[in-house]
């Protein structure tokens, strides 16, 4: 604004004005939209650098808060200095669609990082454990395995961070309504009514929201057990097994606020399929359940 001055002859001189607005718009486009760029390389290469979850969340919450407020009071400021240095001058209104647009895709990405990161890291967990396992030889279950426990651990961390940053609409539920996710038969995931069952997209984008977040990444995890247990073959205390860690990571992460009905679908799913690849497809009474994973 020195250009600006009332002692300078060409401060109040109408294309010295405009020159000035030009020059500070530009400044303020182009170091909001080199934050995006950073915002984004910084996501992709978050598996590599091995980039910190929560730094991605601030990072995309910071380029939601200044794509909401942030462009518009710095473009009223820019105008408002304008007229008060220069009376009478008329500027016209800045693109900031632009520059809007660059943070809003900075943020999607990181925050899409963020949950893919955090579901392959509990996927991988799943993962390791379902095929180094020998389910045709599995002992009676006493309680939940030791790796339900990590991936419940994992995904609370990755909630609990996001909830100090994103709103929440999480609407909790009662206990009553909880249903025990064991209640379809086998033959109920055919091949054929599994062409007719709902799909569910494990890879969408992610919301800036609590509970859009700890979905997703849910998602990514609760498939990855999907896909393993259709590759493994079990014996009846196998799938006792299976059934007790299903429902223990039902218990745990529906008390996290996850969406009950894309957790139930997607455990259902699990542990239908380990029912239809079980040599002797016996399930345990959901009482008797319930004992081993609080004695566990």
């Amino acid at each position: 604004m020195a250009f600006l001055q009332n002692k300078l002859s060409f401060g109040l001189k109408p294309w010295c004005g405009r020159a000035v607005a030009d020059a500070c718009w530009t400044v303020i486009s182009e170091t909001l939209i080199n934050l995006s760029d950073m915002v984004k390389n910084m996501a992709s290469m978050q598996t590599s650098n091995n980039i910190p979850f929560e730094l991605l969340l601030i990072l995309a919450k910071l380029c939601l808060e200044i794509q909401e407020n942030g462009v518009t009071t710095l473009h009223s400021h820019l105008l408002k200095l304008l007229e008060e240095s220069a009376p009478g001058l008329t500027v016209k209104d800045r693109d900031t669609n632009t520059v809007m647009v660059n943070l809003s895709t900075a943020a999607q990405t990181a925050l899409d990082s963020e949950v893919v990161f955090i579901g392959q890291m509990a996927a991988q967990m799943l993962r390791v454990s379902v095929l180094a396992r020998d389910w045709l030889r599995a002992p009676e279950p006493r309680g939940p395995r030791a790796v339900c426990r990590r991936v419940v651990e994992t995904l609370a961390s990755a909630d609990t961070a996001a909830s100090q940053l994103f709103p929440t609409s999480i609407k909790p539920s009662s206990d009553s309504s909880r249903r025990t996710i064991w209640s379809r038969a086998p033959s109920s995931f055919s091949p054929i009514n599994r062409i007719f069952s709902e799909r569910i997209e494990v890879f969408s984008p992610a919301g800036a929201d609590r509970a859009a977040l700890s979905n997703g990444a849910l998602k990514v995890a609760l498939k990855a057990l999907v896909e393993c247990v259709r590759l493994r073959t079990f014996s009846r205390h196998g799938l006792q097994q299976l059934q007790v860690d299903v429902h223990f990571l039902q218990q745990r992460l529906s008390c996290m606020g996850n969406d009950e009905r894309l957790l139930n679908a997607l455990l259902e799913d699990a542990l239908a399929s380990a029912q239809i690849r079980c040599v002797d497809p016996q399930l345990m009474e959901p009482s008797i359940v319930d004992i081993i994973c609080e004695r566990g």
